[in-house]
Formats: C-alpha cells, structure tokens, sequence
C-alpha cells in the first residue's frame, strides 16, 4: 500500500489534475488506517482531502464518491453521506464492485445485515473472481450467524488467494462458531504469519484464547499488542475486546474509550451490537457500556 501511495503521487506528479490518481490515493489512504498501519486520525484527513479533489475534477467520477463514501463510513461515521455516495458511485457505474462491497460495510455497520449480504452477492455476479467481495460476504455471515455459509465462502476466497490473510482470520472465527477451535486457531495463526503478525489476526488469536478461557496465551498476546502500541499504531479496539472476553470490564472500557477517541475503523457503527457482538457480551449489562454508545451519537443510530 505503501508502494501505491508513492505511484499514484508521481501519478500527480505528471498530471495534478488525474482525477482517478486521487481517488486510488484516498482509497489507500483509507485502507492503511482500516488495517491500523497507520493510525487513522492521521492517513483519514488525507484519504477524504484526495477524494474531494478528485470530485472537483470529475463529479462524475463513480471511483471517487466510492472512496468518499467509504472516508464517511470508517471515519466520519456518517452513515447517509456515506450511503449518498455509495448509490451515486453505482448510479454512474454499476459495475464498479469495490462501491458493492464498501456498501456492504456500511449496510453491516449499520446492524442490516440481510441487505449488507444482498449487496455484496450483487457484487459478486458482477466479478465473481472478487477476493475481498467473497471476504466481505463470508464476515457479514458470520454476524449474520450462518457459520456453515461462511465458511463456505471464505473457502472460495481461499482457493483464488490462499495467502489472503484476511480470510483465514475470519475463516478461523467460523470455525471457532462450529466448534473446531484447534482449526480456529491452526487458520488464524495462518493469518499471523502470512501477514508478518498484522494487529488483526493477532488480536482475533487473543479473543479465541480469551473466549475458551486459556488465560496465559491471552495475556500473552495482551503483552505483545500493549507493548507494540507503545512504538507503532495499534487499534485500541483490538485489545478492548481481548479484556471483555476476559471479563476484566475496567480494562476493557479504557480501550474502548481510547478506540472511540482515536477513531478506530470499526467503532463508529453499531458493531458493538452487531460486529462482533460476541465479543462484548460481558459488558452489554454494564451502564457505562450504554452510555459509552450514547455519548459517542451510536445508541439509537440506523
């Protein structure tokens, strides 16, 4: 990602004015604070500052609202921009299938989750050789609790890209849902080391520990992601969830607190109640946990 941000800005570099350079731009701005590479109240301004200059180029450009309605959904947490600009992308292109599947987030983000797995199959007729649509598919029917279907799919984005991380961290929580945590843990571990121990498998490896009650390798991932957030970006959201599945409300809330104040991707939606809802569970009772919901403008929000 980092290799793209420096060829779509010698992109600019010949042409300030390629509008479609700058929506690639915001798009990989996005995704490097989506996977915490970067922390995201520092990529975010300039994923959304490249997006709005592509727009005043081309307004009728579908990859760039795609891209500005992505910006609204993991930073702004505007859900009705972010929903304007994704209809408009695929107004202007309905073919264009990141616009499909980034739809999807926010459908999922927003708790409706059978339109969010609609989307995303829409997605998929259109190019079924997609990786991260067949991903995208695969997490919403995890939170849509239909393991089996899941699996099913994140298999098939395996088969066209085994080294994909992202799917063998969601595949290892289907199985963990069927039951199969030594697989859990075999796919997740996977993801860990394809991925050169990327923040996410690593936490997702500390939430299985945590959620079968083996203590000391949940402390020990505890140890290694405080310890890397001391020296790189590490989503509080991440660690949050390691405390709640521990029980350790206190801790748990702390990070929570913390992700909300950095922005984290996933926290401006109500994935505390639906992605991943299994995670919080020990601290749905607890006031602060509604409260935490209200302040941050997420408690009654569709």
């Amino acid at each position: 990602m980092q290799k793209a941000v420096n060829f779509f800005q010698l992109a600019l570099a010949k042409d300030k004015n390629y509008a479609t350079a700058y929506a690639g731009l915001a798009d990989t701005y996005s995704l490097l604070g989506f996977y915490g590479y970067l922390p995201p109240m520092d990529v975010m301004p300039r994923a959304k500052e490249a997006a709005l200059r592509a727009l005043e180029i081309d307004e009728n450009l579908a990859e760039a609202h795609c891209a500005l309605g992505y910006v609204h959904t993991i930073f702004d947490w505007e859900w009705e921009k972010a929903k304007k600009e994704f209809q408009r992308a695929l107004e202007l292109n309905p073919s264009y299938v990141p616009a499909r599947y980034w739809y999807s987030v926010l459908l999922w983000f927003m708790g409706r989750i059978e339109e969010a797995i609609a989307e995303v199959r829409h997605g998929l007729e259109t190019d079924p050789l997609s990786v991260y649509a067949h991903v995208q598919l695969g997490a919403v029917l995890l939170s849509a609790e239909k393991y089996d279907q899941a699996t099913e799919q994140l298999l098939q984005a395996l088969e066209l890209e085994p080294d994909f991380y992202s799917a063998s961290a969601f595949l290892g929580i289907a199985y963990y849902f069927q039951s199969r945590v030594d697989d859990a843990i075999c796919e997740i571990q996977k993801a860990i080391d394809i991925s050169d121990r990327n923040q996410w498998p690593v936490a997702y490896l500390g939430w299985v520990y945590a959620a079968i009650g083996d203590r000391t390798r949940a402390d020990e991932i505890l140890v290694e992601l405080e310890g890397r957030s001391q020296k790189e970006h590490i989503h509080a959201y991440w660690i949050a969830g390691i405390y709640a599945l521990l029980d350790e409300k206190d801790e748990a809330f702390g990070w929570l607190e913390k992700a909300f104040n950095e922005r984290a991707p996933t926290m401006g939606l109500n994935a505390l109640k639906t992605y991943p809802g299994w995670v919080y569970n020990n601290l749905r009772d607890d006031s602060r946990f509604q409260d935490l919901l209200r302040r941050h403008g997420l408690f009654n929000r569709e």
